[in-house]
């Protein structure tokens, strides 16, 4: 099985030495962390809270409740 080109070794070299990207597997192995323990209910809240914002849904509009002048029980 042949090695990888040296334009691949490059690219591997670039990658580990990216600041950013280094960052960004931190920011994933705390995650990791943070999902392995029990979740509260302000954590699921959070949770559900960003990712409304990320998938960018609009919000419900606002309306008064419905008024009943006769309600049977």
């Amino acid at each position: 099985m042949p090695g990888i080109s040296e334009e691949e070794l490059l690219r591997w070299r670039d990658a580990a030495a990216s600041e950013s990207l280094r960052r960004d597997f931190a920011t994933m192995r705390e995650n990791v962390r943070r999902s392995t323990r029990k979740m509260t209910v302000d954590d699921v809240i959070s949770f559900l809270t960003g990712a409304s914002r990320a998938f960018n849904h609009p919000q419900p509009a606002w309306r008064l409740a419905d008024t009943y002048t006769r309600m049977f029980i």
